[in-house]
């Protein structure tokens, strides 16, 4: 799942399609968001392992095309 936390929706949802990007692509353009609260977002790109109920795994995981990160995401399935 990516959340982009921006301003500019259309230019969020072009670069989307463009890119081709797949799985879950959530926008908020709220800086007071409960999920950027929540889990202390800072900057962007800012990667977090959850598990299944929202438990945080790890709260600055390595970019998830790090090939080490997938025996920890399927740990965790």
């Amino acid at each position: 799942m990516s959340i982009s936390i921006d301003n500019q929706k259309e230019s969020w949802k072009k670069m989307i399609e463009e890119k081709e990007m797949r799985g879950v692509q959530l926008f908020a353009d709220d800086p007071n968001d409960p999920f950027i609260k929540a889990y202390d977002v800072q900057g962007i790109p800012r990667f977090i392992l959850l598990d299944r109920k929202g438990k945080i795994i790890d709260p600055n995981i390595t970019r998830p095309s790090d090939e080490d990160l997938i025996p920890l995401i399927e740990a965790n399935l």
